[in-house]
């Protein structure tokens, strides 16, 4: 998992939405077929960041 959350370029910065079509299209997942997402992400330095759709 961490390699394919490096790819990302992750950052507790940067918008929730975004990060979510981002991760989405690298798992090439067709974003009008999810109607749940969840991912939660501890950085190095403590900050959480955590993505929903419900």
């Amino acid at each position: 998992m961490k390699p394919f959350l490096r790819q990302l370029k992750l950052s507790p910065a940067k918008n929730q939405i975004v990060l979510r079509n981002q991760i989405l299209t690298c798992l090439q997942i067709d974003q009008k077929k999810v109607e749940q997402f969840e991912l939660k992400v501890k950085f190095d330095n403590g900050k959480i960041k955590r993505i929903v759709k419900r």
